[in-house]
């Protein structure tokens, strides 16, 4: 009884620091910080009691040794290896031209980032073993707050507060920054959000999961939305509606698991209902889907501060010579690149020395794809596409994953993952659409929100405990 006390007890602290760390994680990069640590503190705390130590033990061993986690070791391991392996390479035999000075490595802080491939993991343990009950608030948690800072992003661009940044030509209005810094964070942070509060407006089974209404869902989809838009991000503006027609698409042609009845009741000598109302005409939808996104995006052409946004070509030459700067670092370094981050100070170097005449724009590759190869080499890509595929593929199977069932919880919980799956994957193509010409992948900001995305997905692939059994485990 008290082992069944102490177990609950830490549970809820546990919940506690999620719900927390699910509002921190929509904020800035300090209060992200902030809240990994505190679930870190919280997770280790479990360690000192014997009741709870076995359920952290059991609940990292499913994750860590779970199929889903095999992939994700195998991948992660590789990435990691291959920015150890272009730092080495950096530091005896670093890249030399003409009026360059080597950049020394600065190991700890240069491997600094491989923790989150820690955390990942560390994160899915600690949500699997979290009850739903309690997950439904950590879902309303993170909801709310996307909701709440969506409204004050309508209020900055007419503002500038709380952090202004200027949009360029586009006098006393500023992007929707948040509290995330820069316009192109808030690109890359709200799509995930974005397209979950989506995916429940239309799902009854996301509603009962997040444990909020359909209207609260679709005021928070809407005010979203809305801040996306006023981020003022071009990519963002051409991949958003990519994103949600691969969200229509996905909705229009979602079949909805059955609930089959036991094979000895006589429920299940009847007939099942025939398809009704618009379920039978997709492609009519289909088409209505269309002709609408084709009616929005010609009606927002006509606002002359989003033409000018669109054909100014402010930043494009900066990024072609950024994009041709790293290519040449993989061509001098085909195997392990120039090393992991490095490629940014180099890249200063090479462009000075390049044009001498002028100040030329220093920054990371602002293209995910380039910026591996000019960092982590031919190693590194290969080792970075087997992780963008697995996730992908994770994302696939869960949005197509069907349970048919004689338990209707188990039918809804699996509906429930399929329409988040989905919504989660058109936000997926959205952050790889914006990483065409921005470096999103392994910008910390975003990592937190990719961080809780991938967590709560390994830990759907993998069986929760039935009720029976979580109730006979707690006594």
């Amino acid at each position: 009884m008290i082992s069944a006390l102490a177990r609950s007890g830490c549970q809820n602290f546990e919940a506690r620091i999620l719900v927390l760390y699910a509002v921190l994680i929509l904020i800035s990069m300090a209060t992200m910080s902030l809240g990994a640590a505190l679930v870190i503190l919280a997770s280790l705390g479990t360690l000192f009691s014997t009741a709870t130590r076995q359920a952290w033990q059991q609940s990292w061993r499913d994750v860590w040794s779970s199929s889903e986690g095999s992939n994700y070791r195998l991948w992660t391991s590789w990435l990691a290896t291959a920015c150890l392996m272009s730092l080495l390479s950096q530091q005896f035999f670093p890249l030399r031209f003409p009026g360059f000075d080597p950049v020394p490595v600065h190991w700890a802080k240069d491997l600094l980032k491989l923790w989150y491939f820690l955390w990942i993991p560390l994160l899915a343990s600690v949500w699997h073993r979290t009850s739903s009950r309690l997950q439904t608030r950590v879902w309303q948690a993170w909801l709310l707050t996307f909701l709440v800072i969506s409204a004050i992003g309508i209020f900055q661009f007419f503002t500038g507060w709380p952090r202004p940044q200027a949009i360029p030509h586009l006098d006393h209005r500023f992007h929707a920054t948040l509290f995330l810094g820069h316009h192109l964070s808030t690109s890359s942070i709200w799509i995930f959000p974005f397209f979950a509060a989506l995916a429940g407006a239309f799902s009854r089974p996301l509603q009962a999961r997040f444990g909020l209404s359909r209207a609260v869902l679709v005021l928070a989809s809407t005010l979203g939305g809305i801040t996306l838009f006023l981020s003022f991000s071009r990519m963002l503006w051409l991949a958003l509606p990519l994103g949600l027609a691969l969200f229509g698409l996905l909705w229009i042609f979602r079949k909805a698991p059955r609930t089959t009845p036991p094979p000895q009741s006589p429920l299940s000598e009847l007939p099942s209902p025939p398809a009704t109302g618009s379920k039978s005409y997709p492609w009519l939808r289909l088409a209505s889907l269309f002709a609408s996104g084709l009616t929005v995006i010609a009606l927002i052409w006509q606002i002359p501060a989003v033409r000018e946004r669109l054909l100014h070509s402010m930043g494009t030459q900066e990024r072609i010579e950024l994009w041709k700067a790293n290519w040449n670092f993989f061509l001098a370094r085909p195997v392990f690149g120039v090393g992991w981050h490095h490629n940014l100070e180099i890249a200063g170097q090479y462009l000075r020395t390049l044009y001498p005449d002028r100040v030329s724009f220093v920054g990371h590759a602002h293209n995910n794809l380039l910026d591996v190869l000019g960092s982590l080499g031919a190693f590194g890509l290969m080792g970075w596409l087997g992780y963008q595929f697995w996730l992908t593929r994770l994302l696939i199977r869960q949005s197509f994953s069907r349970e048919n069932s004689a338990n209707p919880e188990a039918v809804l919980e699996s509906q429930a993952q399929s329409d988040l799956a989905r919504g989660w994957l058109a936000a997926w193509l959205v952050f790889h659409c914006n990483g065409l010409t921005n470096l999103n992948f392994w910008e910390g900001k975003v990592q937190h929100q990719l961080a809780f995305m991938t967590a709560l997905l390994l830990s759907a692939s993998l069986k929760r405990p039935s009720a029976e059994a979580r109730v006979a485990s707690s006594t």
